[in-house]
């Protein structure tokens, strides 16, 4: 009898003292990961640079005339006279930005972004581009539209485009926005890298220049952008504008700063949500309409939209609904869709 007793208490003891240890081992997780998280806050915040500036190159002779790509590579379009002057107005905005600090430009090897970096250093302070490195990325480059462009088949695929939408179309011998985004996803997962690196030096600036799509895929992929409503809704950046990241005090993030950046079919400002990181969405509240605001669980989302246009088309010249039956709320939209999935499944 004693002998189990002794036994039961050895065990139980075992078992407590196990469960101590798993707790003190998870709160040592815990409180190195904790240190780990502060300590990389802290080499972000210390290293990485001030602002990174996105430029554009200047006009070149496929934006003045489709057709020079029916018998020209597209990496190998130079510049017209007037994207020469952009590039050189570039520079002496750039060099008010730049002033002497310390800069790493990244660039596209396409012809018209080199001359774009050519034009502008002539204008920079020299000091500026004493210290000034450069490397060309091919992961900068534009989306390949196809190797020799014919004129007649481009209008078609341009069409097919729309349809498709400019994210997800993908161009026979070539590519789609989703295939660039996955290789800008690469090149700011290498920069940043390189950035946070205490091995390598502190730069005040990052300048990329590169081309309108690359730069607002880069974006989208920095501040987490959604495709359909966010994206989709940016236009391209002029030849040689200049958009602006800055660093937020006291963190390794950035936000754009730029004004001017125009958003939407009415080429109005850009929501100010779409200057910051945007973070996780909650689940349980669910995708919202963006023609209403309305908030639509995830299944019936595409069902509430379609409402919209359904309703609209019931409406008479002057304004009342042809058939007052079509005048469904959207909770009613919502729940009747959502019973018929359920009905079915």
């Amino acid at each position: 009898m004693h002998w189990t007793r002794g036994v039961l208490l050895l065990g139980a003891g075992i078992c407590v003292g196990a469960a101590l240890a798993t707790v003190q081992i998870d709160e040592v997780i815990y409180q190195v990961r904790r240190r780990a998280s502060k300590y990389r806050d802290y080499v972000q915040n210390l290293m990485r640079p001030a602002r990174i500036i996105l430029v554009r190159h200047g006009e070149s002779h496929g934006n003045v005339d489709k057709s020079v790509f029916a018998y020209t590579h597209d990496s190998k379009v130079l510049l017209t006279t007037r994207g020469w002057q952009q590039a050189r107005t570039a520079g002496r905005k750039l060099r008010t930005i730049l002033g002497t600090g310390p800069t790493c430009v990244y660039l596209s090897p396409y012809a018209r972004t080199k001359q774009t970096l050519c034009a502008i250093l002539a204008e920079l302070d020299p000091l500026c581009v004493s210290k000034m490195r450069y490397r060309e990325d091919p992961r900068l480059r534009e989306l390949e539209f196809g190797n020799l462009q014919k004129m007649d088949l481009q209008r078609e695929l341009m069409a097919e485009r729309e349809i498709c939408g400019r994210f997800y179309y993908r161009f026979p011998h070539g590519e789609s926005g989703a295939d660039v985004y996955d290789r800008v996803g690469l090149f700011l997962a290498s920069i940043f890298r390189e950035l946070d690196s205490r091995a390598r030096p502190r730069w005040q600036n990052v300048v990329v220049v590169a081309h309108g799509l690359v730069i607002r895929v880069l974006l989208m992929r920095y501040l987490n952008w959604t495709i359909a409503e966010q994206f989709e809704g940016v236009w391209n950046p002029p030849n040689c504008a200049i958009w602006v990241l800055e660093k937020i005090p006291g963190t390794g993030t950035y936000r754009l700063v730029t004004d001017g950046i125009e958003f939407g079919a009415d080429k109005g400002p850009l929501p100010e949500v779409m200057r910051t990181r945007q973070t996780w969405n909650w689940a349980h509240e669910g995708p919202r309409c963006e023609l209403c605001s309305d908030e639509v669980s995830s299944g019936t989302l595409s069902h509430h939209r379609s409402q919209h246009v359904w309703v609209e088309l019931g409406k008479d010249t002057t304004g009342t609904r042809a058939d007052e039956g079509r005048a469904i709320s959207h909770s009613a939209l919502c729940v009747d869709a959502s019973s018929r999935r359920e009905a079915t499944s």
